[in-house]
């Protein structure tokens, strides 16, 4: 053999024997042995991440994310024991596998532990990690909005510690929701109240809880509806208001930023629902039936739930104050269309104007029958109790919320 093919032959094995004395960056070592692995290949991990999302005074709950799925994720103690190992999985919609460890802790202090990869029988670097247990007080939470919604179970949103355990209570102490901020420091949680409740008081508390300690608690009502951030819902503007000489009503919104399909919805003192206009290319106009001279109303913009995003929205609300009479003019006298008699009443249809109250008064002056009529009708039938079947005369009248009209006078058979 010649000198130069001699050469050639101890430099690769000289340069073989470097290349397995030094593993490459971030390749994996037998577990245990802290040399490199034989029987696996050498990779690179993807990091650990470790986030506690629970935390009492004997031990923490960490969700640890990173890896590949069918890796293992263990937490080593200060003196490098295993004190917790699962299996990793990636859950849908997010972006890494993710594993939930639970170990016991020292109350009072910072908690030193250990972050690594097991796949097989080979361990990735492992990466510190603390669990600081020194939790002697909690902030209060921050109350970033209050949402009304169409089912009357307001929404709101908080931003608290994350790992913190958010609790709304009501006025009678009742707690009507709860939510974990265990995946970030922000959340939306549905105010759960019963018919019952909700007609009591609007007040509620919110409060976070955190490592065995409790924030102090803010208070809130469910009509503090909170303006969203820009680019989101916003209150309607109402840009003209009208109401006829028979109370039908016809206000204009417009509907900055709400979408095509949305509702503009107007709703009285008592937040009741009165009416609602679908939202086009940001207008909407709702129409509906008032009484009284004055009227304090509130419109808002609902966005309902759909498949792509079952959450419902509602901005904040804009007063509306209508101050027009309800009807300008003394409506004229209605007119009796029929009478039906029957063994336990009469039924009695009374031609009048769209949105009026048609009230049937005896002789002596009593109410013994009244109904609205509808906003597209020009007809409404009262029942007339048997007792009041006496044979005498009766008297119609309508309203339209400005006045009663001249009575029209029928007599009732026996």
């Amino acid at each position: 053999m010649s000198t130069g093919i001699v050469g050639v032959v101890l430099a690769c094995s000289l340069n073989l024997q470097q290349a397995s004395a030094e593993p490459a960056s971030g390749a994996g070592v037998t577990a245990g042995s802290g040399a490199p692995s034989d029987a696996a290949v050498p990779r690179a991990f993807e990091p650990l991440a470790g986030t506690v999302i629970d935390l009492t005074k004997t031990s923490a709950t960490i969700r640890v994310e990173g890896g590949v799925e069918g890796q293992r994720a263990q937490l080593l103690d200060s003196e490098g024991s295993v004190v917790a190992e699962k299996l990793l999985v990636k859950p849908p919609r997010q972006p890494a596998p993710r594993a939930i460890v639970r170990t016991p802790i020292r109350f009072g202090t910072v908690n030193h532990f250990r972050l690594r990869i097991k796949d097989d029988d080979t361990l990735s670097e492992a990466r510190d990690f603390d669990v600081d247990a020194d939790v002697t007080a909690v902030d209060p939470v921050k109350l970033l909005r209050v949402t009304a919604t169409p089912t009357g179970k307001p929404i709101i949103q908080v931003e608290g510690r994350l790992g913190a355990r958010i609790e709304i209570t009501n006025s009678r102490g009742r707690v009507v929701g709860t939510q974990t901020l265990d995946e970030k420091a922000d959340s939306f949680i549905t105010i759960d109240e019963r018919g019952e409740d909700l007609a009591v008081s609007p007040q509620y508390t919110v409060v976070q809880k955190f490592g065995g300690a409790t924030s102090t608690p803010v208070p809130f009502s469910r009509f503090d509806y909170t303006l969203p951030p820009e680019g989101d819902l916003i209150a309607p503007t109402l840009t003209s208001q009208e109401t006829n000489d028979w109370g039908l009503t016809t206000l204009s919104f417009d509907a900055t930023n709400a979408p095509d399909d949305s509702l503009v919805v107007v709703k009285d003192m008592n937040r009741k629902r009165l009416a609602a206009g679908l939202v086009s290319d940001g207008k909407a106009v709702v129409e509906f039936v008032k009484r009284g001279s004055e009227v304090q109303l509130y419109a808002s913009v609902e966005v309902l739930a759909t498949a792509e995003d079952p959450q419902e929205y509602e901005s904040a609300a804009t007063p509306v104050v209508i101050n027009a009479g309800v009807g300008t003019q003394v409506p004229d006298a209605p007119s009796i269309e029929k009478t039906e008699t029957g063994d336990a009443r009469t039924t009695v249809t009374v031609a009048a104007e769209p949105g009026g109250l048609v009230t049937i008064r005896d002789e002596n002056g009593a109410v013994v029958a009244k109904r609205l009529v509808g906003a597209s009708s020009t007809a409404v039938q009262l029942l007339v109790p048997v007792t009041a079947r006496t044979g005498g005369e009766y008297l119609v009248y309508q309203n339209n919320g400005n006045a009663d009209s001249t009575p029209t006078a029928f007599t009732l058979g026996k």
